[in-house]
């Protein structure tokens, strides 16, 4: 297969793909691997397939972004007609490729729907509206958010579990909380599965607004609903991260069985999951330990994490470096160099060990230099940052920037 990927005519491109799983191999590929047009050198059913894949990469970044839009501009090109499915996934790759959404995005985003509707003639969907509502939430323009709800509804279009969950955030985002328990029972009320997803925007939501002790109940909820299906705690398997569209696929099914036959509803529920997760977990370090300075409570909930085995994550290592930058460097401080350092080795051992989830990106190595600078001396973040290089894989823009940046921390 690598001696085909070596040599990308059009015939070799297509033995690549005989099966779904092969498609694969694509989200790997440059831009310039692709024969061109793809379009033309392709049947419809290994152009949709290549499209669905390229959109729905393991990770939304700049190279699979640039990768996704290349070949949408390909078929465009040729005058080809995008599906409306295509067309939502071009504009939620435009938003989510980045991990902070700004007006940026927002207008790109719209671009997209405008070419969508206008030049393309595809009316969006609800799907395409619940893309739009949950870019501009994120963004923080609610105005525009409310508009986007607002034109959906006049449409005729039909709420569904994501629509729900997007106004349980957009309402936390907003603080307010009385929205937020109206869209959860109105979600109920529509007989859609409540689950681990709906749970995490509620938890997000109620911290973010000051209500700590409904947030918790919520949590103690759904241990509760881990620690009821598993009575002894060495009989909980070890936590994977499943298909989100499967699980999805699932609720919705699920959803359409209990509006059937109500009866049969509450033991479909009871099928769901409910139990804690990675994000679960990354919102209350984030707010216990960036937010409110409690190290010990953050801790608890790393502890936590592993009774319910849940894999290590370089989201908390970063959440708690966070904490170390934030809440460090003084005396008596319980964010203290001891305890950094023991969050340091845990890393590093984890990496080394070859840990699935850990990963030493920018954002990580930034944060740990930023507490060691914080907490430590010169000479121990410059060690620090030796460890880092040593394990991380960065290109040659993003070490340079690494470069400048340790320079301007450790000359301050």
């Amino acid at each position: 297969m690598r001696r085909l990927m070596s040599q990308p005519d059009t015939q070799k491109f297509h033995v690549l793909a005989r099966t779904s799983e092969d498609f694969e191999i694509f989200q790997v590929l440059e831009p310039s691997a692709f024969p061109s047009p793809v379009c033309c050198t392709s049947t419809p059913g290994f152009r949709h397939q290549l499209l669905r894949t390229l959109g729905q990469p393991d990770e939304r970044d700049m190279a699979s972004m640039l990768r996704y839009f290349e070949i949408i501009a390909d078929v465009k090109n040729t005058g080809i007609p995008l599906t409306s499915a295509e067309w939502n996934c071009a504009i939620a790759f435009a938003s989510k490729y980045v991990g902070t959404v700004t007006e940026t995005e927002v207008e790109a985003a719209l671009k997209l729907w405008r070419e969508m509707e206008v030049d393309a003639g595809i009316k969006a969907t609800n799907v395409t509206f619940n893309i739009l509502f949950d870019v501009a939430c994120k963004a923080g323009n609610f105005t525009l958010a409310e508009m986007i709800y607002r034109e959906m509804e006049s449409r005729g279009h039909y709420y569904n579990r994501y629509h729900y969950t997007s106004l349980i955030h957009f309402f936390g985002l907003k603080n307010e909380t009385s929205g937020m328990r109206a869209a959860y029972r109105e979600m109920v009320n529509a007989g859609e599965m409540i689950d681990t997803v709906v749970l995490n925007a509620m938890i997000g939501g109620l911290l973010r607004s000051g209500e700590e002790g409904p947030a918790e109940q919520l949590y103690e909820r759904m241990k509760a609903a881990t620690l009821e299906k598993e009575t002894d705690g060495s009989n909980i398997p070890v936590r994977t991260v499943p298909s989100d569209r499967a699980i999805t696929q699932a609720l919705v099914m699920f959803a359409k069985i209990g509006r059937r036959s109500p009866s049969s509803r509450a033991a479909l529920q009871g099928m769901t999951l409910l139990s804690p997760d990675l994000q679960t977990y990354r919102i209350l370090v984030n707010h216990y330990g960036v937010k409110c300075g409690d190290l010990a409570k953050a801790a608890a909930f790393i502890d936590e994490m592993k009774f319910f085995k849940i894999p290590l994550h370089h989201a908390i290592f970063l959440a708690l470096f966070k904490g170390f930058a934030h809440h460090g460097g003084y005396q008596r401080s319980a964010w203290s160099e001891r305890r950094l350092t023991g969050i340091w080795n845990a890393l590093l051992d984890a990496v080394d060990s070859g840990a699935a989830g850990l990963e030493i990106k920018t954002w990580l190595a930034m944060w740990a230099l930023r507490a060691f600078a914080r907490c430590s001396t010169r000479q121990r973040t410059l060690a620090v940052y030796d460890a880092l290089k040593a394990r991380w894989s960065l290109n040659e823009a993003e070490e340079q920037f690494m470069i400048d940046f340790l320079s301007n921390l450790v000359n301050k």
